[in-house]
């Protein structure tokens, strides 16, 4: 993971070391957030399906808020490259 965060993602944007490596922990952290969930919610004996559902319903309303908030040209121009 190290070798992830601190080489080769540094040299695809070496402007952007920071944003990169921000991201890549924030990821990593939200994915081992998910995870634990899924253990302690498998525990308390919820359906699995449920689970995925769940997760599936709030990514997707966190995507529409992300998209709504950000209609600057500017974003849709890079985004769209």
């Amino acid at each position: 993971m190290q070798i992830l965060i601190g080489y080769k993602i540094p040299q695809l944007s070496p402007k952007y070391k920071f944003v990169a490596s921000t991201t890549y922990i924030i990821l990593f952290t939200f994915l081992l957030t998910i995870y634990s969930t899924t253990i302690l919610l498998e525990g308390l004996k919820v359906a699995p399906q449920a689970i995925w559902l769940g997760y599936l319903f709030f990514h997707i309303v966190g995507m529409a808020l992300y998209f709504a908030n950000n209609t600057d040209e500017f974003c849709w121009e890079n985004l769209l490259k």
